[in-house]
């Protein structure tokens, strides 16, 4: 199948296409960009609660939201409007969580480790 700036393939689980993806996105059925792979760089990490996250496309980095393995958010920060922002999470225990990153036009999922 071929979007006006991509080519991508489908993912079928039971004759259902779900997931569309290409070397840079994978998309869900709405078509809405959900994770870019390498474009956005979160470091250190692993870390001991302070990270930077930069989106090297150069695109705005509009939330960030941290949850837990079992799906708790534990933070959020308001509109940042940047394509850099420095977390400070020291006040978390050590541990794996998810990072959710909202850019301008796609929602991009990281793993964090804080030691």
């Amino acid at each position: 199948m071929t979007h006006p700036l991509r080519t991508y393939t489908e993912l079928h689980i039971s004759s259902s296409p779900l997931v569309k993806t290409d070397s840079n996105c994978v998309y869900q059925i709405s078509g809405i960009p959900v994770i870019h792979k390498n474009t956005i760089r979160v470091s250190p990490n692993p870390n001991n609660g302070i990270i930077q996250v930069q989106d090297t496309n150069g695109k705005e980095i509009r939330k960030t939201e941290i949850y837990n393995l079992s799906g708790l958010k534990l933070y959020e920060t308001g509109l940042i409007k940047n394509t850099c922002v420095r977390l400070k999470l020291q006040k978390h225990p050590r541990g794996i969580y998810v990072l959710q990153i909202n850019t301008e036009n796609s929602v991009i999922v990281k793993k964090l480790l804080i030691r």
